[in-house]
């Protein structure tokens, strides 16, 4: 008798013989069991891969990365004499590793309020620790017996050349003269809100993997999923190092801004310029709030008696300074008298205060 030939109704005697009927209730009765293998299996598969595949991947990571130090990339010679024992370091924003591109469109401008030669830093792989890039800046200005440096930060770039130079002027005895600060945000609610809120989530994750014993910047897999999610705006950052974008945002959001200025006067140095770059148009940045951040750092260095110098450029899309390099270069030009009288005015302000010629010299530790 074929099973299938009619349809058992419920109560009805059994034959012996599982009829349609039967079968299809007892079919059902394993959807449960079978949702939770499927759940079991995913949780198996999961608890796998957290226990072997990602730790293996992020060891993995760890060890490309171990020995990656930042590097200083030469840009452009000097181009006179007046600031030849000065050399410019140029920092990139966010989710930029190498910042020599950027250098490179931006050295004409630099170069139209200073003859100094221009360097660029490129970010190790294994992230940004600022006493590492300090070390690596004075290695390379040992190297090239120069006395003296100035720093330029774009973006988030501009917090970290502020805490390098803090730690140039006091660990290594260097003169830092100046520190442009380039659509730098001045705290983190200078920082888009939206922009802000998905990196905290990003940072909130990789904590709590962190909290576990998983170092999640470190693996592949974890940076393969991230990519899959990055707008078609941003896919250059699919070639920075999770490490980098992660201190970078990091850094940006938590510099205390007031304490790191503060420590840019020393007894034994004279005092940075700041010049702030913004733009005269600052609704044109969807990124950073330029009029926020402006009188933010104007205030604190102000607090600080830190010499302050405010420009303002075109407005163009935020991290792609090179798109209105000529309003650069027009507005750098005009600014450089005034650049040069405000460093040569703390010169002579350290001579007076010192009571002798300043002189100058590298130690490296």
């Amino acid at each position: 008798m074929n099973m299938f030939r009619e349809l058992k109704k419920p109560g009805a005697p059994s034959t012996g013989e599982l009829t349609a009927f039967e079968m299809f209730e007892r079919v059902e009765s394993l959807r449960p069991l079978r949702k939770r293998s499927r759940v079991g299996a995913i949780v198996l598969a999961s608890t796998v891969a957290i226990g072997s595949i990602l730790p293996a991947d992020i060891a993995f990571g760890k060890a490309a990365v171990a020995d990656s130090l930042p590097i200083i990339h030469p840009i452009a010679e000097q181009i006179g004499n007046e600031f030849a024992d000065t050399p410019i370091v140029y920092m990139d924003g966010f989710a930029r590793q190498d910042s020599s591109w950027q250098a490179g469109n931006m050295a004409e401008a630099i170069q139209a309020s200073t003859d100094s030669s221009i360097s660029a830093l490129e970010y190790g792989e294994n992230g940004i620790t600022v006493d590492i890039i300090a070390h690596q800046i004075a290695e390379s200005l040992e190297g090239k017996n120069a006395t003296s440096v100035s720093l330029y930060g774009y973006s988030i770039g501009g917090d970290v050349a502020l805490q390098v130079a803090d730690i140039l002027i006091n660990k290594y005895d260097i003169t830092v003269k100046e520190i442009y600060l380039d659509h730098t945000p001045a705290d983190a609610k200078s920082i888009d809100s939206e922009g802000r809120t998905m990196g905290a989530a990003v940072l909130d994750t990789v904590h709590f993997f962190e909290s576990i014993g998983l170092e999640l910047q470190y693996s592949s897999i974890a940076r393969t999923i991230v990519n899959e999610v990055i707008p078609a705006d941003m896919t250059y950052t699919r070639s920075v190092s999770s490490s980098v974008i992660i201190d970078q945002y990091t850094l940006g959001t938590s510099i205390d801004t007031a304490e790191t200025i503060n420590n840019l006067q020393s007894d034994q140095h004279p005092t940075p310029v700041l010049i702030y770059i913004t733009s005269s148009d600052p609704e044109s940045d969807d990124v950073i709030d330029l009029v926020r951040s402006d009188q933010e750092f104007e205030q604190k260095a102000a607090d600080a008696h830190v010499p302050y110098i405010s420009l303002a450029v075109e407005g163009g899309p935020h991290g792609r300074p090179d798109l209105v390099i000529d309003s650069y270069k027009q507005v750098l030009m005009g600014a450089r008298r005034e650049i040069d009288q405000a460093v040569a005015a703390q010169e002579s302000l350290q001579r007076m205060q010192s009571g002798s010629s300043i002189k100058y010299r590298i130690h490296i530790p």
